[in-house]
């Protein structure tokens, strides 16, 4: 038995908000350097003769107390002549709370500070997208398909009696079972000719019905045998179980916070596996034997 992922799913059971939600990104500070890209504008209207803005970042802590000019957050002084004109200082420090102070001097001058900031986590959303994908992966090789997926399962040969075993857990239909002869002739096995078992969630099979045998041409001499099966517990995520769901949660926030792999100890080479909870909430759903 040979199987071949053919369709990918086209949807994961958790959302990359989901996963957000589970490990409280959106609540994190503002400036957190996984978080916002943070940009400030100093937008300079016309200063009067001998007018000058000195306008420069400072960060905080705790938005109250503490405040300290943040290296390199000083704009370029304002006069009169290069008023007219905005200027853009990225904030990449630390701190959850940024300011901009501003001091006019001389004369009268217009000018407006904007804080921007990017969309929570954006520039990890890429990372959390391939997290939720190998998190579905991993649970799929000890559980089987979850959401919707279609697979292709190659024979050598025909099996000795009337049920030729599926190889992946909660098979919904068979696609087509073909064959190909010694001259390299493909046919389809009518689908009239056999019953489909999708009772059995763990073990399915295609069986014969009553009087019918299987094929008896001599086979081409590589994986002339080909079934294509549509798995999974159905194409939306509700149909996902909530253990499994979560499994899936608990195994990006995992991998989000620990990148390396955890050893045991500084002299040891040996890792850690992933946490025991997972493989709990795994239990009642592995396909054994498979």
């Amino acid at each position: 038995m040979l199987l071949k992922l053919k369709t990918a799913p086209a949807i994961e059971p958790v959302t990359l908000a989901e996963v957000k939600a589970h490990l409280r990104l959106d609540s994190q500070s503002l400036a957190d350097n996984l978080a916002y890209e943070v940009l400030a504008l100093l937008e300079a209207g016309t200063c009067g003769a001998g007018g000058s803005v000195a306008a420069k970042l400072q960060e905080s802590a705790n938005g109250i107390t503490g405040w300290t000019d943040w290296t390199g957050g000083a704009f370029t002084t304002v006069t009169e002549a290069n008023d007219n004109a905005t200027q853009e200082k990225a904030y990449t420090g630390t701190q959850p709370y940024i300011r901009v102070v501003a001091t006019v001097a001389g004369a009268a001058c217009e000018f407006g500070v904007s804080v921007l900031k990017s969309a929570p986590y954006s520039i990890e959303d890429t990372y959390l997208a391939a997290l939720i994908i190998m998190a579905r992966e991993y649970i799929e090789v000890f559980c089987g398909p979850l959401i919707t997926q279609t697979w292709e399962q190659y024979e050598a040969a025909w099996p000795v009696g009337d049920r030729l075993a599926i190889g992946k857990a909660r098979l919904q239909t068979v696609e087509s079972l073909k064959y190909t002869d010694e001259n390299g002739v493909e046919a389809t096995f009518a689908a009239a000719l056999y019953s489909v078992d999708t009772v059995n969630e763990y073990r399915p099979g295609v069986v014969l019905k009553y009087l019918e045998i299987w094929p008896t041409v001599n086979l081409f001499n590589l994986n002339p045998i080909v079934a294509t099966l549509t798995c999974g517990y159905g194409a939306a995520a509700g149909a996902v179980p909530v253990s499994l769901k979560h499994a899936m949660l608990l195994l990006c926030a995992h991998w989000y916070e620990e990148r390396q792999p955890i050893l045991t100890s500084m002299s040891s080479a040996s890792a850690l596996p992933v946490p025991l909870t997972i493989d709990a909430l795994m239990a009642n759903y592995r396909t054994w034997g498979f």
